[in-house]
């Protein structure tokens, strides 16, 4: 019966300091909020005492918290970042699945008139859009019969774009720079797998004399 009563007591007790708590808090007394952050809620609250002031404590969710105080705007970019870089690395590993190994190549004998065009530069080129650069597959020079040859491979998700750029000087007038040529390779010649491909692009031969529409002067190379 004594230990009923004593545990009767300190319960009073302690209710009567939470009444006491919110009484005084009325008053006008100083206090000192206190905001816990947590999951749960714990009932009431509590009066302690620091540095001579009244501490009034309570306890707040955190989601609460989360959910009333708006965050700045650096908070929110670096949120932004932080979930796109997540979902940067999520998709990393269906894109690698969905890159194909794709191999191109083209050769041909260039001519300058009736005269084999010696030492022009011939480039093989992945053609991307957007902020892509184009990539270069392959780079080689005619020989002294004219006769030139380039391959290369890339992994794409879609198919490769290759194209090709001779610069020559041949019959390009006073202009300093070589003339360009772009030619585009068909798609049956992009076949599946690393260089070299199973069959090239035969351009055959070629009188660089003509003008080919769209063709431009290319100092920079």
């Amino acid at each position: 019966m004594e230990d009923g009563g004593g545990g009767g007591g300190r319960g009073g007790t302690e209710r009567n300091s939470g009444t006491k708590t919110a009484q005084k808090a009325r008053e006008g007394e100083e206090y000192q909020p206190i905001i816990g952050f947590g999951i749960s809620n714990p009932q009431g609250g509590a009066e302690t005492v620091a540095n001579g002031k009244r501490l009034l404590t309570s306890f707040v969710p955190l989601r609460f918290f989360l959910s009333v105080v708006p965050m700045s705007p650096l908070s929110s970019l670096s949120c932004f970042w932080l979930l796109l870089g997540f979902f940067s690395l999520l998709a990393l590993p269906s894109l690698a699945l969905g890159l194909r190994q794709q191999s191109v190549g083209a050769k041909g004998r260039l001519f300058c008139g009736t005269q084999p065009a010696q030492n022009v530069l011939v480039k093989l080129y992945d053609k991307d859009t957007g902020l892509d650069p184009d990539d270069q597959l392959d780079s080689a020079r005619t020989d002294t019969s004219g006769n030139f040859k380039v391959q290369g491979d890339e992994r794409e998700t879609t198919n490769i774009d290759p194209e090709l750029r001779i610069y020559h000087h041949c019959n390009k007038g006073l202009n300093p720079c070589p003339r360009k040529w772009i030619i585009t390779v068909p798609d049956k010649y992009i076949h599946s797998g690393k260089a070299p491909p199973k069959k090239y692009f035969e351009l055959g031969n070629i009188n660089l004399e003509v003008e080919v529409e769209g063709e431009s002067f290319d100092c920079i190379h």
